[in-house]
């Protein structure tokens, strides 16, 4: 060794600290990091609010199976998967963190969206297999027994299943009128405006007039008109053949400026 040099030791010698760009790099890695993690945890707590609000949940009828609810929320139809209640409530009595709740909730919505049917003011797409199966209603009014519409759908209030509500695709605009003005429920910002026989002037029930974004983003069978099941009366359709039950299925979708009441069936068409 030369004079007036040192030796260092290999295990002392200092690694070269980063440098300003590989610092920012992992500053901007880190907070993007904590900014997902926190849309995550807001995610799972808005999913949880929605998926737990049981008051408002429509099941569907016995004859359309039972793995799909339908989950009304300010009279706006929307289905979504029992499971996606039973994540939420499982998660959280697990003691699970808010992280794995929300991961479970992301999971089940990416599954719901593939199946997603989308909104329609006019008509409702058919391709879903669970309301391909639904018999089409003939739907009366109970006071005066005029018609109000010939292509009803039935669900049930789940958190009381002696209630019957009847919804349909096509605005019936020759058989009811608005009254009052709009309002809302506790439940969510949609504005809803009841409506009322054209022949009697009773209230028969009530359409959707301006659903808020939450109902939008659900999945949901694009009905924005509901009728009270102790306000009308209702007769199941029956095929051409007049053997079968008509079925949304074989329900042919109509344009907005079609009227609906061409498609009314004769009393041979109707069962009760």
């Amino acid at each position: 060794m030369a004079p007036g040099t040192v030796q260092l030791d290999p295990a002392l010698t200092l690694q070269r600290p980063p440098s300003l760009r590989e610092m920012r790099k992992q500053h901007r890695h880190h907070e993007k990091k904590q900014s997902d993690e926190k849309e995550e945890i807001k995610e799972a707590e808005r999913a949880i609010t929605l998926a737990t609000n049981s008051a408002y949940v429509l099941r569907e009828a016995a004859d359309g199976g039972g793995k799909e609810k339908e989950r009304r929320i300010g009279g706006t139809s929307m289905w979504t998967n029992t499971w996606w209640t039973e994540v939420a409530q499982h998660s959280c009595s697990a003691g699970s963190s808010e992280l794995k709740v929300a991961a479970a909730l992301q999971k089940q919505r990416r599954a719901k969206e593939r199946e997603f049917v989308h909104f329609g003011r006019t008509t409702m797409s058919t391709s879903n297999a669970n309301f391909k199966n639904k018999c089409v209603s003939q739907v009366n009014c109970i006071f005066c027994e005029s018609l109000l519409c010939t292509r009803g759908m039935k669900a049930v209030l789940l958190a009381d299943t002696e209630v019957e509500l009847f919804s349909t695709d096509i605005p019936p605009n020759r058989t009811v009128d608005f009254v009052a003005s709009c309002y809302s429920t506790e439940s969510c910002k949609c504005k809803l405006r009841d409506i009322a026989c054209l022949k009697c002037g009773n209230v028969v029930g009530y359409h959707v007039v301006a659903p808020c974004k939450p109902c939008l983003l659900s999945c949901n069978n694009g009905h924005f008109w509901m009728f009270n099941s102790d306000a009308v009366s209702t007769l199941n359709r029956l095929d051409a053949t007049g053997l079968n039950l008509l079925l949304w299925g074989d329900l042919p979708e109509l344009d907005e400026s079609e009227n609906e009441e061409s498609e009314s069936p004769s009393e041979e068409e109707c069962i009760r």
